[in-house]
């Protein structure tokens, strides 16, 4: 070694398999190497890195620190990393997929209203699936269209608890809901643009399925047929006598 710099040379017949030396910045580096003379794992005192290589000495692993400061964990692919573990913003666990043009194409996070998701997104990193909880602890599965403010389709737990809820969105819209009714059958309920309910269709309290029409919403009474009053706004079915 050099008069400035303290060196460690570990040999098995001759061959180094593990050094330790001083670094030019002056904290401590080790490097270890295979029986086939390729070298293995490296570590750096200063940056606080911890390396592994593959059998022709390409990075493939990594533990060390984030620009902030932060424990980090990396798989490196030929050209950058392809998955990092590392801790949010929030001090939340925080795991990034990415693809071989190095775009991350899958998130998990335990930061998002301080519960888990995860989001996959198309090969230029949009995002096109969700799955999340939300803030008043449901769970929901979204789907995005790329680059869009508001999902296209969410699937979740109604907010009053009596069941499933799917919706379907125009921009930012609900248009269409499905989910459980008061009565505990299926319900249907389409809007209009404006996110306005004009059709709903569900099972009666007697049985037979029914169909309803806005604005008015009404149905002939007595079983008098609807287009004779003049007020097309229901389908009912009708029981077995």
């Amino acid at each position: 070694s050099d008069k400035d710099k303290g060196h460690f040379t570990i040999l098995n017949r001759d061959r180094p398999v593990a050094e330790m030396t001083a670094s030019d910045k002056g904290s401590g580096e080790l490097v270890m190497y295979r029986s086939t003379g390729t070298r293995s794992l490296d570590a750096n005192g200063d940056d606080g890195v911890f390396s592994a290589y593959n059998t022709q000495e390409a990075l493939v692993a990594g533990i060390g620190l984030s620009k902030e400061g932060k424990g980090r964990i990396a798989i490196h692919g030929k050209q950058a990393d392809l998955v990092e573990l590392t801790e949010g913003a929030l001090g939340h666990g925080l795991m990034r997929l990415k693809n071989a043009q190095n775009t991350v194409v899958a998130g998990m996070t335990g930061g998002h209203n301080n519960a888990g998701a995860v989001s996959v997104a198309n090969s230029s990193g949009k995002t096109l699936s969700e799955v999340s909880v939300t803030e008043d602890g449901r769970g929901q599965f979204a789907i995005w269209s790329p680059g869009a403010g508001s999902p296209a389709a969410l699937l979740t737990h109604a907010p009053d608890g009596t069941g499933g809820l799917l919706q379907i969105y125009s921009e930012k819209v609900a248009v269409a809901n499905v989910k459980v009714s008061s009565r505990g059958g299926g319900y249907i309920e389409l809007s209009d643009p404006a996110g306005v309910p004009t059709v709903e269709a569900g099972t009666a309290a007697e049985g037979y399925g029914l169909v309803r029409v806005g604005p008015n919403y009404r149905c002939a009474p007595g079983g008098a047929p609807a287009m004779a009053l003049g007020l097309p706004d229901c389908i009912k079915g009708k029981l077995q006598q």
